[in-house]
């Protein structure tokens, strides 16, 4: 799993397929949402990006979205679910997960 430190910037590589999840599309819309899994807080909601124009595209994750919720908590799981489409048919879902670090609790060296 992808380490980040908090209200870091940093990319997703979302990659688009088909239902059988073999052969590349390219999706004429995306919806994604960012979450924290352990508190359920909801960071960026449901927005959706169109047009798309490739099988691969890099989602940016805003430092906002990478904000440690609990602070005593030495790292949180963040979750970005993403639903494509190709016009109102939904294609796939994907779930991609990252650890974002709290540098308050980091030992300085």
């Amino acid at each position: 799993m992808v380490e980040v430190s908090e209200q870091s910037t940093t990319r997703l590589r979302l990659v688009f397929t088909d239902y059988d999840g073999i052969s590349p599309l390219i999706p004429s819309s995306f919806k994604y949402k960012v979450d924290d899994i352990a508190s359920g807080t909801i960071l960026k909601v449901m927005t959706e990006v169109k047009p798309v124009g490739a099988s691969i595209y890099y989602l940016t994750i805003e430092s906002a979205w990478n904000t440690i919720i609990a602070a005593g908590r030495p790292h949180e799981v963040h979750r970005a679910t993403v639903e494509w489409y190709t016009d109102t048919v939904k294609m796939g879902t994907g779930i991609y997960l990252w650890k974002v670090v709290n540098q308050a609790l980091v030992p300085l060296t």
